[in-house]
């Protein structure tokens, strides 16, 4: 365990591989000290994550990508690999621009839950807070804010050209929020589920603030023949997007038993989802399957 001594916040620079039984908590102080770990440099996480290994985030811990140079990091600042584990009870991961995917998080066939903290201020090309290339991503609570997806994903991408299996994005608690694609032609703001990515939205899980300005899906876009997104509770408000302000179908499946998706027929401004171009709630093209409690749903401005 890493943690600060009484009254003295901590600034490391330095960066870990676990692997085996090489666990790691990081931990602020009991008295509000902090501890802030920053990458050794611009070519390495501050943590991997192999087989075996757990990473465990808590409370006044802070990883952040802020370093001395002008240009973009190329890497994460959490790598989890195949068998590794990441556990995140409060902290924070923040600050880091890259120029590859996953600003925060890179989920290559390893496990991370996320009860509490802020993922936020992070950038990335898919996936500006998390990249799940392949794995299991379960969030329970916390915040995932601020981020940007330079292409897609601008909170959380859930898929993989690899063709990679059980890709899942278990979503119940805690909320995406205020996140960003800037890219034209692109989408996501919140998520994005693509190729093999399965996305399930449950419980008191919020998606709200997000934008994909000039691109599709400001909530959620599902992008790819094999995509599924289930929500079968949550609500999704107040998104942005050309089409499709609250959820995005290119292709995939979408299937909704519960839960709400705003449009812009509610009278509180802030819950409505909006769209330049049409489905302020819900915008499908022609492919794909898309239902709304059993009955086929198309593309729709109003609530739902």
């Amino acid at each position: 365990t890493l943690k600060p001594a009484d009254g003295n916040d901590v600034k490391l620079t330095a960066s870990f591989t676990l692997a085996g039984n090489g666990n790691l908590i990081l931990s602020g102080g009991a008295n509000g000290e902090t501890l802030t770990l920053t990458p050794a440099n611009a070519n390495l996480e501050a943590v991997t994550v192999n087989s075996g290994a757990i990473l465990t985030l808590k409370n006044g811990a802070v990883i952040s990508g802020e370093t001395n140079v002008a240009e973009k990091r190329s890497v994460s600042l959490v790598k989890i690999n195949s068998g590794g584990e990441f556990v995140m009870t409060g902290g924070e991961l923040s600050g880091n621009k890259i120029s590859t995917s996953g600003g925060a998080v890179y989920i290559d066939g390893g496990k991370f839950t996320m009860t509490d903290g802020s993922i936020h201020d992070n950038e990335g090309v898919d996936g500006g807070g998390v990249y799940l290339r392949n794995g299991t991503f379960t969030m329970e609570g916390g915040f995932i804010e601020n981020n940007t997806g330079t292409t897609n994903g601008g909170g959380v991408n859930i898929g993989s050209d690899s063709g990679a299996a059980g890709l899942q994005f278990y979503f119940s608690g805690g909320a995406i929020r205020n996140n960003t694609v800037t890219g034209s032609g692109y989408g996501g703001g919140g998520v994005t589920v693509t190729n093999s990515g399965v996305f399930y939205m449950s419980g008191n899980a919020e998606i709200y603030g997000n934008s994909s300005k000039y691109g599709s899906g400001g909530g959620v876009s599902v992008q790819s023949a094999e995509s599924k997104f289930f929500m079968s509770s949550g609500v999704i408000r107040g998104n942005t997007a050309n089409r499709g302000g609250g959820v995005h179908m290119s292709s995939g499946t979408f299937e909704k038993t519960g839960g709400m998706v705003y449009g812009d027929d509610d009278v509180d401004d802030g819950l409505k989802n909006k769209a330049d171009q049409g489905g302020s709630s819900f915008y499908k093209n022609n492919n794909g399957s898309a239902t709304n409690n059993g009955a086929a749903l198309s593309t729709t401005n109003s609530t739902f």
